[in-house]
């Protein structure tokens, strides 16, 4: 694997440093997902681990970590939200729009830090980025603003493209907000964009059934946390398809797709970390301004652009932060 990595540089709001752990009784960390949590930590979540680690922070030692998982059953985050506030943890981490939700919902007291959420202003978890004025802040993703920048690519690479297919979570906030300006991007370049909706495993089975009847000339995903967990399934079928599969994470693209083109969710998670460490060391959450990723990375899948016989231009290439062999 040949990597080139562009820095992520993040909008930092002059945050002021952190100071190292102390001493004394094992804080609690609540972390609030959506989707089930593995046996083996996720790449992004080792980075925030391993950040955490870094500031002086371990699971284990002077850190309890009290992880609770809805299973991608949304219903279940309130009840998820209030166990963890009725534990009394002093922070509390959540990785999806409705988990930070049903955190919000739950206290209004303890620090919510959210991390790789879509956009948090269109989704109306944080007013106010330079100055949170309630219980949430962290770090966003700001997918919709890349939708055109990613067309673009894929129009790039496939300049004969005509027939996408768009696949996504109806059910997922971000994903609806997202919507009109991906296909509002797709309209501009003239693709016709064929909308895959997968709600749960069944849907996934119908959308794999319908790409193989109709055979689009591209594939793009638009991840969740739902569509995360399937992202060996698509990318697989797409390469067994021959489809160039997109997306806008890069999990896809290790998984087998084509191209992604987004900030680095990994920086994200460790970025995050910080965030934790500040508060668990006693910062407020008005003293932490939400930051946003300023640089994205390109990743490509030679393998994968060989098995479908795609010839990636140079241009691409050239540009790429990391080209996966």
């Amino acid at each position: 694997m040949n990597r080139r990595r562009a820095a992520l540089a993040l909008v930092a709001f002059g945050l002021a440093p952190y100071a190292p752990a102390q001493p004394g009784k094992a804080r609690r960390l609540g972390y609030l997902l959506l989707t089930p949590l593995g046996d083996s930590p996720s790449p992004e979540r080792t980075s925030f681990l391993d950040e955490l680690r870094r500031l002086g922070f371990v699971d284990g030692r002077n850190l309890r970590i009290e992880y609770r998982s809805a299973q991608n059953n949304r219903k279940a985050l309130d009840a998820l939200a209030e166990e963890l506030v009725r534990e009394k943890v002093d922070v509390i981490v959540t990785t999806s729009t409705p988990a930070t939700r049903a955190a919000s919902r739950a206290t209004r007291a303890i620090p919510i830090v959210m991390i790789g959420i879509g956009d948090a202003q269109r989704a109306r978890l944080v007013a106010n980025f330079a100055r949170p004025e309630a219980n949430v802040t962290g770090v966003t993703w700001l997918t919709t603003e890349l939708a055109a920048k990613r067309f673009q690519l894929l129009r790039e690479t496939l300049p004969g493209a005509a027939r996408v297919a768009l696949v996504l979570n109806p059910d997922d906030g971000a994903s609806r907000e997202q919507l009109p300006f991906v296909r509002q991007a797709a309209g501009v370049l003239r693709f016709e964009l064929a909308e895959y909706h997968v709600a749960a495993a069944d849907g996934l089975l119908m959308a794999l059934e319908k790409l193989g009847r109709e055979r689009p000339d591209a594939i793009f995903v638009m991840p969740d946390a739902r569509m995360v967990t399937y992202r060996k399934i698509i990318s697989d079928e797409a390469l067994k398809l021959r489809i160039p599969c997109f997306s806008s994470y890069r999990g896809f693209v290790e998984a087998g797709a084509l191209m992604s083109y987004a900030a680095d969710l990994a920086e994200l998670y460790r970025r995050g970390a910080t965030y934790v460490a500040r508060l668990l060391n006693g910062a407020t959450v008005a003293d932490l301004p939400v930051e946003q990723p300023t640089r994205f990375e390109l990743v490509v899948n030679l393998r994968t652009a060989g098995a479908l016989g795609v010839l990636l231009p140079q241009s691409i290439l050239l540009r790429a932060d990391e080209v996966i062999q």
